[in-house]
Formats: C-alpha cells, structure tokens, sequence
C-alpha cells in the first residue's frame, strides 16, 4: 500500500493480509498528520470488512478481496485528506445510540453526550415532558430526549440537516416533532416547553485558523461559526427563551469556552430567569449556561 507523497497508498497485492494493510495504512495516515492513526486504520477497514475492531484482530492473516482492498485504498485517501472518520463510515456513536452521520451535520462530539446527561437531570423524570431542541443536526439531543419519554420538537434552519434528524428518528423508531426555521422562527405557535436545549454555532469567526482540517474543511459552516465573539447564535436564543419557557422550567445551551460567563451577565440584565448558573463538561472546562424560568 505504498504511494508517492501526497497520494492514496498505492493498491496492495492479493499477499497483503489484515495485519500488513493495517501496518501500511497506519504509517500513510501518520505521514498525513492524522490523529491516532492506528485506531482510524482499524476503524476504516473494519468498516470495509463489516465487522468491529475486536473481531478486526481475529482476522490479521485473511487477506482481502481486492474489491474490499480497493475501497479501502479510497477511504484511506480521504482521510488522509482530512475528511473526518465518521462521514467516511456514516455514522457516530451519541451515548448508546448509533446514528447515521454525513456532511449535511455537525458531528455530535462528546460534549454534547454531557449536555444530553445534564438536560435529562434537569427534567428528572422526562416523561412526557415537553422539550424543544433547535440547531437539532443529526437530531442526537432530539433524539436521547425522546428516548427516554420527552414529547420533543426538533428544529434546524437547514433543511438537509433536518433531513438527516428525521431519518435517524425512523431508524431508532423515536416519534419526533420536526420544524424548519432559524431560532424561534421554528418555534411559532409552539409552546409553553419545559426544556429548551441547544448546541448551537459558537466558534468566534477569528478561530477558524486554530481548527483541526476535519473541522475547517468538512464540517457545515453555518454549524460552527457565529461571529466576532461567537455570540450571534447564543444571545438571541438566550434573549428569547424564557417567553417559550413554563414556570419553572429550564433553558441549557452549550457554549464555547469562557462564553458562559458573558452569557450570566446577559441573564442577569433580563430578568426573566430566578436562576442561572454555569456546568463543566467532562474535560472539566466551563461548558454550558442552564437557566431556570421564574
């Protein structure tokens, strides 16, 4: 599987085995600077194969049909190209959900699983709970809401992003609410909602040059950015929210850090909310502002 600098590793031979197009493809994606390569090799040709990685192992001596070689030679080059592992494969993994992930959405990052954790200790008991996520993507917060009970309306400004959400809810056999429209737009008519939660676009335009190429290159703009300080986004879902919200009930965004703080201040000023505070994610760092509607 060796290739001149720059270009997919070259097709192997039918004597190529697991072990050795692991090897091979490892050493080409470090070359490329992708991160862990030896697990994206793995992950990739597991993929091609149809099994997991423990059964991947199993597997060391067979050697490849050279159509499953050939594809993944292909995968191997675009993710030498930096397109991210899960638009390679189709999927992401949210908590103990699997759904189907492309470049219509953001890829739900593990932050994100804390938001889903921490939206569920809100609600205590979701069922039947009324619950609104807008930015939904994927529909990975939409959809672990619903999974435990929540009656969720589910909203996105992109329409194929909103496709992408409907058909992860079809093929987990979760019964949601879909809306097109920016921010509150979506959510006319709708309401009183004992949760509003949101990831939505909170990366200051000026940070763009500091982002992984996966990011930068591959993943929709509009899921990403949101101005000079990366607040266009989250105040006006702050300013609107507790006029969407029951008595007593909870508004938990995500952000980026050190943006919660400035978020406090924009809670304080509205007084529409009797309290507020901010939450870590599991790295630890300030990650999201959860308000309670007087």
């Amino acid at each position: 599987m060796n290739g001149a600098p720059g270009q997919a590793p070259a097709a192997a031979g039918p004597a190529h085995g697991v072990l050795e197009l692991l090897t091979l493809a490892s050493a080409y994606l470090a070359k490329k600077s992708v991160p862990s390569p030896r697990r994206e090799a793995d992950a990739l040709l597991a993929h091609v194969l149809g099994c997991d990685r423990l059964h991947l192992y199993l597997r060391f001596e067979e050697r490849p049909k050279p159509a499953e070689v050939d594809r993944f030679r292909e995968l191997m080059r675009r993710r030498g190209e930096r397109e991210p592992l899960q638009y390679l494969t189709g999927k992401a993994r949210f908590l103990e959900m699997e759904l189907a992930c492309d470049a219509r959405a953001l890829i739900p990052r593990p932050e994100t699983e804390d938001l889903a954790r921490l939206a569920v200790g809100l609600l205590g008991d979701p069922a039947g709970k009324r619950c609104a996520d807008i930015g939904t993507g994927t529909g990975c917060l939409a959809l672990y809401l619903a999974s435990r009970g929540a009656k969720v309306l589910a909203t996105d400004s992109s329409a194929p992003a909103l496709q992408l959400a409907a058909e992860n809810a079809a093929r987990l056999g979760l019964g949601l609410r879909f809306a097109q429209g920016s921010l509150w737009q979506a959510l006319s008519g709708e309401g009183p909602f004992d949760l509003i939660v949101s990831n939505p676009p909170y990366i200051a335009d000026h940070e763009r040059s500091g982002l992984e190429p996966e990011v930068s290159r591959w993943e929709p703009e509009s899921a990403l950015f949101a101005g000079e300080k990366g607040l266009d986004v989250l105040l006006p879902l702050l300013d609107g929210a507790a006029g969407r919200l029951a008595p007593g009930a909870w508004l938990a965004l995500e952000c980026g850090s050190g943006q919660p703080q400035a978020l406090l201040e924009r809670v304080r000023e509205s007084g529409g909310f009797k309290g507020a505070g901010t939450r870590k994610d599991s790295f630890g760092v300030e990650r999201f502002l959860v308000c309670q509607r007087t």
